[in-house]
């Protein structure tokens, strides 16, 4: 395979403002409560109108590995649950999987649903269309597999890293690549070739963003780069001292976090971890606004119109969210809500849904403007 790779120099600049509350910040009153059965509803994920998520109402008690008060000392063994999809204009559910064993992280682009699974002793990945179980399974050697990763899944393809090696040839390579299936052909392919294992990485629309770091000259360079799978053309975004991660994208839109906390009082919001995206002009934009916290557990979720990260600006975690057209920037749920670190909010269009355990066991709350 060979590709072109160009340099892109981009200029940094700020579009945030201050959180104007009578815009994004007004809308808290659009915040709903979409999906609460028995149990913990977790890990959901937004493409369009299709919500799917983990639904863990099969566990005997609702939860995955949960800390119990048992005089005994026995702890909580279970992780019983099912991936479901939910038709955000009609209500319509569907369950997508068998019971599964162990906390799930389903991924989704347009009517597909895929899944990390075991089947035959073999470890891969299961997919399905979001509105039917229809499960084929699909082996894998992926170096990311777990159940507790989310596959990536973009434009009917699944994509996961694989070191190869082989008989030295012309065409011979030995070391990472990014990989392809074709779920309409069933066809394996290589789509890219990586210099070394990536940090992290995102695919969506045709798009590959992965980040990775050297040691040059006694410090630390992260770096970001992007592979366009229809041209072939390999550009590295960002070469910096910064650390780059939280990584997210979708349609045409890329989104990471940069920096480390800075947990001073007097942060006036230009140190710590900012939140950063690429506009349509190549610039690197910075989303946060001077009074954001951003957390550095999640990564940024991406839709058409607004980007939503973890916030703890005000001690608990909020959802905060930069709308795109605008440039405002506000927390959207309210301080009520009860967010865990480690449960990372999902975008698509105006609309975002997190997991929320404000009323005991993990709901999903939606947002919409």
């Amino acid at each position: 395979m060979h590709t072109s790779i160009s340099i892109l120099c981009l200029t940094l600049v700020c579009s945030c403002g201050q959180p104007d509350p009578t815009e994004l910040g007004s809308e808290q009153a659009k915040v709903r409560v979409i999906v609460s059965n028995r149990g913990d509803q977790v890990h959901p994920q937004l493409d369009g109108h299709w919500l799917v998520w983990f639904d863990l109402e099969p566990d005997p008690n609702g939860a995955c590995f949960s800390t119990t008060n048992d005089p005994q000392g026995e702890s909580d063994q279970s992780c019983e649950g099912l991936i479901r999809s939910q038709n955000l204009l009609t209500g319509e559910r569907y369950t997508l999987s068998e019971i599964l064993f162990a906390e799930t992280r389903p991924a989704i682009a347009g009517n597909t649903v895929a899944w990390y699974c075991n089947q035959g002793g073999r470890h891969g990945l299961c997919v399905t269309p979001v509105n039917s179980r229809q499960v084929r399974f699909y082996p894998s050697n992926d170096y990311w597999y777990g159940s507790t990763t989310r596959p990536k899944l973009a434009t009917r393809m699944l994509l996961w890293v694989e070191y190869q090696s082989g008989v030295a040839s012309e065409d011979y390579w030995e070391g990472y690549t990014l990989q392809g299936l074709d779920l309409d052909s069933a066809q394996t392919q290589t789509v890219a070739r990586l210099e070394q294992y990536p940090n992290e990485w995102v695919a969506f629309g045709q798009q590959l963003v992965w980040s990775h770091s050297r040691w040059e000259e006694n410090e630390y360079r992260f770096e970001l780069f992007q592979f366009d799978r229809a041209h072939g053309e390999l550009s590295k975004l960002v070469a910096d001292k910064v650390t780059i991660y939280g990584l997210g994208g979708a349609n045409d839109l890329l989104a990471w976090k940069q920096g480390q906390p800075d947990y001073g009082a007097d942060n006036d919001g230009s140190g710590g971890v900012q939140v950063q995206y690429l506009d349509s002009q190549g610039v690197i934009q910075r989303a946060n606004s001077e009074q954001a916290r951003v957390s550095t557990e999640t990564p940024v979720a991406v839709g058409g119109k607004l980007l939503a990260w973890l916030d703890y600006r005000e001690g608990d975690y909020r959802i905060a969210a930069f709308d795109l057209r605008s440039g405002k920037e506000a927390l959207v749920s309210p301080p009520e809500a009860m967010i865990n670190a480690y449960m990372s909010p999902t975008c698509s269009g105006d609309r975002i849904v997190w997991a929320d355990r404000r009323q005991g066991d993990y709901d999903l709350y939606l947002f919409a403007l």
